[in-house]
């Protein structure tokens, strides 16, 4: 159970860390755009549409 649960913790946070350090470190981003965009990275737009609505796009 553990096992699953750390895996499942690297797989959420891994990519949005790497990519954080990516931003900051190699293109110099400012870090309110950058929590933008990795935020929004994360983001389905027609699972957002459906789950407003109710009803598949």
């Amino acid at each position: 159970m553990i096992k699953i649960a750390g895996l499942g913790l690297m797989a959420a946070l891994l990519p949005p860390l790497l990519a954080w350090i990516y931003g900051l470190v190699f293109r110099r981003m400012n870090p309110a755009i950058l929590a933008g965009a990795c935020a929004g990275a994360s983001n389905s737009t027609p699972a957002m549409k459906t789950r407003i609505t109710g009803q598949p796009s």
